[in-house]
């Protein structure tokens, strides 16, 4: 999902300034959805960018569920099935 990939990122190495902030982050609200997405990704990496002056960073347990699971599951624990 997104292209996003289990990495490790040394936070040592990482230049602030050069992050993305997902504060500047702006969507053109005329766009299609999968468009805003594309936006979205063009202006923020969201596996490592900034606010203000904090580094974020997303770690993914390489043994752990996939993405793509977890977000199945969100989604199936928000409907209601009625027999």
């Amino acid at each position: 999902m997104f292209g996003l990939q289990n990495r490790e990122n040394d936070l040592s190495t990482v230049n602030v300034g050069n992050l993305g902030d997902i504060r500047e982050v702006v969507i053109d609200q005329s766009l299609p959805c999968r468009e805003k997405k594309k936006s979205f990704l063009n202006q923020v990496d969201p596996c490592l960018y900034r606010y203000e002056d904090i580094v974020i960073t997303a770690v993914f347990d390489k043994n752990g569920p996939t993405m793509e699971y977890l977000i199945v599951q969100h989604l199936l624990s928000k409907v209601r099935l009625t027999i």
